[in-house]
């Protein structure tokens, strides 16, 4: 079995995120491909394609910057046994723990890229680009009650995300199963402060986000 790493950064990247993914993946094949210079989504649709032509993965493992991997974390994606699988992991900027939106009849609408564990055959099935920024998803209302849900672009100046709304709707339009695994939670790093230059205690301010109550 090989594994392809994506890696999407900003230029910085976690070191406890990173040492995670080593300790996860001891004892299976893999390769890990970075970008520091490109935007979401471009960076993730690089990283994939690259990763395919590169190494012929039999699975994408997308684990961004500042996600740090439990001990065990890969394991039980891979114990899913799903197309696509995602951990849970605390959100910044909003309460509670959540890699993934789900239906009132708890169907799964879409799954974070976070840390993401995606079979090949899923890009081989769909068109790329794989994933699109400025996505959510929308009701469709017929008279009082809500029938359907939909894929909404947003405005052309939406300036962050959507990339996974994007993708995983349109691989579970394809018929992929998609997994939240939520019985292991990832952390989930910020980046308060930049280190000191020129002192040997200068390191950067890094704190692990925890869900609120």
């Amino acid at each position: 079995m090989m594994i392809g790493v994506a890696r999407p950064t900003r230029g910085l990247e976690f070191s406890e995120s990173s040492q995670s993914i080593d300790r996860n993946l001891y004892g299976f094949s893999h390769a890990i491909e970075r970008t520091w210079d490109r935007a979401i989504p471009d960076s993730f649709n690089y990283l994939v394609a690259l990763l395919l032509r590169l190494y012929s993965p039999d699975f994408i493992w997308i684990v961004e910057e500042d996600v740090v991997v439990p001990q065990g974390g890969f394991a039980a994606l891979l114990e899913a046994d799903s197309d696509i699988a995602a951990l849970d992991y605390p959100l910044k900027r909003q309460a509670g723990v959540s890699s993934s939106k789900r239906d009132k009849s708890g169907n799964i609408i879409w799954l974070s890229t976070g840390c993401m564990l995606i079979r090949r055959r899923v890009f081989d099935s769909l068109e790329p680009p794989w994933f699109r920024s400025g996505y959510t998803t929308g009701s469709v209302h017929e008279g009082s009650s809500c029938k359907a849900k939909r894929l909404v672009l947003l405005e052309t100046d939406f300036p962050y995300g959507g990339q996974d709304v994007y993708f995983s709707w349109m691989a579970r339009e394809a018929g992929f199963k998609l997994v939240a695994v939520d019985k292991v939670v990832a952390g989930h790093l910020n980046l308060e402060a930049l280190g000191a230059s020129d002192a040997n205690a200068g390191c950067h301010k890094i704190t692990i986000v925890k869900p609120r109550s």
